[in-house]
């Protein structure tokens, strides 16, 4: 007698399908994984508008997904189908994200958060202690183009937390849009990309595009002065800062502080498009709240804790804060 067929173990579903997450999951459904998009309704209404959703890189690869294709819905009950669930939402969104996590999602299934910074996955941690939370990072930038495009603007991959928990997310790693690598030790791959993430902040404060912000003296200064006090900061933390991406922030630091006519001809800017901006200047742009207090704040708090002065990042976090009261222009590096 032949024996039942094995049964799917349900979907990744990717809660928070803004830039980040609507990208990453689109990416792992043309990998062949069976993914369901949890966003807010513009996601929705975009394919239908479009009649597909559609990612693209730096480097000229295009692909789509078709409406008909998509699961996508704005109703978190959802959750309660998930095999493992993707929290790519911004660590501002945790309380309401926690809540819907707490009411629709099985305590059995795997949680992987995607926040940046310091903060967010231990306050999900605590608030959900029967399940199995871990940790990831999104080395790349992702900007959204006429609502329905997914634009990958820099180099990089994803990075989990090592665990028999993500054989599913490992079944979508060779996804050639979203690839995902696994670290046994994830602290110095976290506190990586946070030291990167301090750019996020200049950035946000430059106007500027993330290319010419980096060939921009005055705001590359500033730059790899948050990132060297971040680095003073994990030492004391006793953390050796991993490179998760297509650059260490050690090395990137270095390479920001070379000469102009020297930087311009590096093949580092060629991996970084006209398009591409941090997260937090499209929140500033907006009036929404930022990551700030995650990301340079949280250098800057740990500073404190150290006896480590970290003006820089201090400067960065008035900056954005003043930004966010008042957005009647763009303060310079001398302001």
């Amino acid at each position: 007698m032949t024996g039942a067929a094995p049964t799917a173990p349900g979907p990744i579903i990717v809660h928070g399908a803004g830039s980040i997450g609507a990208y990453v999951g689109l990416a792992w459904q043309l990998a062949g994984g069976d993914v369901r998009l949890l966003g807010r309704p513009w996601l929705a209404e975009a394919a239908r508008e479009a009649g597909h959703l559609a990612l693209s890189d730096y480097a000229g690869h295009n692909d789509q997904i078709a409406a008909g294709e998509l699961q996508v819905t704005s109703d978190p009950s959802v959750l309660a189908q998930a095999a493992l669930v993707v929290l790519a939402i911004k660590a501002t969104a945790l309380e309401r994200a926690i809540a819907e996590l707490k009411t629709h999602c099985p305590k059995s299934t795997p949680i992987v958060a995607l926040q940046n910074g310091i903060g967010p996955l231990e306050a999900l941690r605590a608030a959900l202690p029967d399940h199995t939370i871990l940790g990831g990072v999104v080395t790349h930038n992702v900007v959204v183009i006429g609502r329905s495009r997914f634009h990958k603007a820099t180099a990089g991959n994803i990075v989990g937390e090592a665990s028999p928990a993500l054989a599913l997310l490992e079944s979508v790693a060779h996804s050639r849009f979203a690839p995902v690598a696994f670290a046994d030790d994830f602290a110095p791959v976290r506190w990586g990309k946070l030291l990167i993430n301090l750019n996020n902040a200049v950035n946000a404060a430059s106007g500027l595009g993330l290319h010419a912000q980096f060939l921009d003296r005055k705001w590359r200064a500033m730059t790899v002065g948050a990132i060297r006090e971040g680095m003073k900061v994990a030492r004391a933390e006793g953390i050796r800062p991993a490179r998760t991406g297509a650059i260490s922030p050690q090395r990137l630091a270095l390479l920001l502080s070379l000469p102009q006519w020297l930087l311009e001809r590096l093949p580092i800017l060629a991996k970084i498009d006209a398009t591409a901006r941090s997260s937090m200047a499209d929140d500033v742009a907006a009036g929404k709240p930022t990551e700030i207090a995650y990301l340079n704040g949280a250098i800057a708090d740990l500073g404190r804790k150290h006896g480590i002065a970290t003006p820089v990042n201090d400067d960065l976090v008035a900056r954005i804060g003043a930004m966010g009261k008042h957005r009647h222009g763009l303060a310079s590096p001398g302001a």
